[in-house]
């Protein structure tokens, strides 16, 4: 068998060639932020060992590509939808809440999207179908802010100050869950707000709101959550959510 030819001087080694790694595909983030809270409230032991078997949150930070920046927006708020559907499924509202003039047929819980919507059909993929309580969701979205609010859960979306003091005025003392994701939302009369850190989404409480709204959250949503006393409200004389 022939030697095979020597280089000629000077030149390069040939080089070297590498096995390319099989591509893994990332797990919905949606799946995952529903995972790590259910596994973190003490769900049933399949919870949490798939809880086990899956990744960290992988971080959502914002591409430089416009693509990739309108992907990683979609990501969050799958995950942010995902988060809203679990503070409901964990908070106990008071009694009242609901009229229920019909006891075969409950009333709905209102989840009412105030400003630009950042989620648009994600909210009723994670919302629409399913059910808290045997209530089912209903999902209602507004420019502005209602003179009266009669919704269950509140999203105010990137509102200027003069609309958020509106929206933290007409859920004051009323059983609602204000939620927003502004700098200070929680400490200014919000109930719960969204923010960064690190690259991932992480969520703040307003201890003041549970006293306010009457609205107690699960004390292991609460470990999960950064917790904030907000500014002190002036009482008002309001009734349950009335419809």
């Amino acid at each position: 068998m022939p030697l095979p030819p020597l280089p000629e001087r000077g030149a390069s080694p040939p080089p070297a060639t590498r096995a390319r790694l099989p591509s893994v595909p990332l797990f919905p983030a949606v799946a995952l932020a529903v995972c790590a809270l259910g596994a973190a409230l003490g769900g049933a032991g399949e919870t949490r060992a798939a809880a086990r078997s899956w990744p960290d949150l992988p971080p959502a930070r914002v591409t430089t590509t416009r693509s990739g920046a309108e992907m990683d927006k979609d990501k969050e708020y799958r995950v942010k939808a995902a988060l809203l559907f679990n503070f409901l499924k964990y908070a106990t509202f008071p009694d009242g809440t609901f009229g229920d003039a019909d006891p075969k047929k409950p009333d709905p819980i209102v989840v009412l999207v105030v400003g630009d919507d950042p989620f648009g059909p994600t909210l009723e993929k994670a919302l629409g179908k399913k059910k808290v309580g045997g209530r089912r969701i209903e999902i209602v979205r507004r420019k502005t802010p209602p003179e009266k609010v009669d919704a269950h859960l509140v999203f105010a979306s990137k509102l200027p100050k003069k609309a958020v003091d509106a929206l933290i005025d007409a859920t004051h003392e009323r059983p609602c869950i204000l939620i927003g994701e502004a700098k200070n939302f929680a400490k200014r009369g919000g109930f719960i707000n969204f923010y960064t850190s690190k690259g991932k989404i992480r969520f703040e409480v307003n201890t003041r709101r549970q006293e306010d709204t009457g609205i107690s959250l699960a004390a292991q949503v609460l470990k999960l959550a950064r917790v904030v006393e907000g500014d002190p409200l002036p009482r008002k004389k309001r009734g349950g959510v009335q419809r």
